[in-house]
Formats: C-alpha cells, structure tokens, sequence
C-alpha cells in the first residue's frame, strides 16, 4: 500500500476585502495539513469443508453470480489458533471452529486474515482466545469487489461485541451504512478544497475529510453524533455498551490531472478508515 504524504501546499485564500482593517484571509481548516497514516490492509482465507476459498477465489465466484453484498460469520466460538508475524510488517489471525468437543473434526473449518495496521495499533487479540470474524464482500459495484472484515468478542449468554472494524477498500465501502450497520448510520467524504504538496506527474493530491454518523443506541440514549475527521484524526465515540475509536486512515482525490495515465481513475474520491474498541487503545 501506497504511504500518502499530504502536506498543505498552497497559500490562504482570500476574502472579498471589506475595509482596511479587516483580516483579508481565511484560514484553510485545521485538519487540511495533515499527514496521512499507512492504510489498513488485508486479505483472507476461508477453509470451509476441507476446502480453501482464498480471497482472489471467492471474488472470481462472486463476480460470476449477480452482484450482491455477502456476509460470511465464522466461530460460534470460534478460538484464535494463529497470531503471528507473516512477514513483510503483516501480521497471521486465523480462528478456528474446534467443533463438537466430544467428536473434534479431523479438518476443521478457519478463516485467516493477513493485515497490516498502522504504527500504534495492534489488533485486540490473544491466542486461545474465542472470538468470531466476519468478513463481507460488496458486489454491487460491478467489477469492484469491496472487502471487509470485523472481529467480535464472545461473551455468554449475551450478543457478540464489536471489537474491530476495517473498511479497507478505497473506493467504496463493502458494510451498507445505515440502520443495520453495526456502527454507522452514514459514512460520506467531503471536499473542502485542501491541497497538499504530494502528488504524481499526472495529477496533484487534494485532501478530503470523511464524515462520520453514528447510529442511535435501541434505548435512544446514546449515539446519533456526526463528526468530520481528516487524515490521521481520530474520534471516540459510543453507541450504548463500550467506547469505540475510528482513524480516518487515509481521504483524498486528485486535481490537475492530465491524460497521462489513462488505467488510473484520478477523479474518484478515495477514503479508508477503521474502528478499534478504545479500551484497546495503548
């Protein structure tokens, strides 16, 4: 994954001059300036009924079929097997579904994601420790598949809590925002014209802010907040039940493109974040 450096690049912008006293210029918003963090990455395995469906696999299999958006829940419990680094700063989380104890299956069934968080962050996991991962593919954008993965924590007698969220694709986001969404009612991007001094010799990088709306608790007392992030900000947050953090890890576009490069899509607006429970914060 690319690491985007964005910089504020060019001077404020002026204001209609009133008289001679006034401040003529308007300051860009705090957040224009920053720079942004490596972005989340990931990928998956499911081994299901002796068989692997690697994530390129499944993607094929989905692209074939009517685009839709498919949920794929493992580990009811499901027990963390692997925690290891694979290589190349990407860290190895398998879960596995031990089965029924009294007959344990000779190949049981697991799902492996291999992911990369930014410096600071690590994901809220512990060997033996029983968890359930939820990966989702979005088709509804056609060829582009949107992939996602959450982890839950297991606790008895009661529904499974949100311990991790990444939203890694940038182009769009594979969890439909709203009422069903497990945190967000509405996640959007918004130009605020903020120009950085990276860029390419196709196009100049312009920073973009997402906005956050986060979904009402059942009992009315909790969320329903909306806040704007920049790249690298954070926000703490609660809908009922733990705090959670979101990073905008990563919000941008391009501006000045030439013709240059005609198998890149400048023009898109790009946005990634994720969602760790704040309790796991160091």
């Amino acid at each position: 994954m690319r690491r985007l450096a964005l910089l504020l690049a060019l001077p404020l912008l002026a204001c209609p001059p009133s008289d001679d006293d006034d401040d003529r210029t308007i300051p860009p918003p705090a957040g224009c300036s920053l720079t942004a963090l490596e972005v989340v990455t990931f990928s998956f395995n499911i081994h299901w009924n002796e068989v692997d469906y690697p994530q390129a696999a499944l993607n094929d299999l989905l692209l074939a079929e009517e685009p839709d958006t498919r949920f794929f829940a493992f580990g009811f419990p499901g027990v963390v097997t692997q925690l290891e680094d694979a290589g190349s700063n990407r860290m190895a989380l398998t879960i596995t579904d031990p089965g029924d104890p009294e007959d344990p299956p000779e190949d049981p069934n697991w799902v492996q994601l291999v992911y990369h968080l930014p410096q600071g962050y690590e994901m809220p996991a512990a060997m033996d420790q029983e968890l359930m991962v939820e990966v989702v593919i979005n088709g509804t954008a056609g060829d582009d598949l949107y992939a996602a993965a959450s982890l839950y924590e297991l606790i008895p007698d009661e529904l499974p809590v949100l311990l991790f969220m990444t939203e890694p694709a940038e182009l769009g986001t594979a969890y439909p925002v709203g009422e069903a969404h497990p945190l967000f009612f509405d996640v959007d991007v918004r130009d605020r014209s903020c120009p950085s001094l990276s860029g390419t010799d196709c196009a100049e990088i312009y920073n973009l802010s997402e906005v956050f709306m986060t979904n009402v608790s059942e009992d009315g007392t909790a969320g329903g907040e909306t806040f704007e992030l920049w790249p690298t900000e954070h926000r703490e947050f609660n809908i009922g039940g733990p705090d959670y953090r979101v990073v905008n890890t990563g919000s941008y576009t391009h501006r000045e493109i030439q013709s240059c490069n005609q198998n890149y899509d400048f023009s898109a607006l790009r946005s990634t974040f994720f969602v760790i429970r704040a309790d796991a914060v160091n």
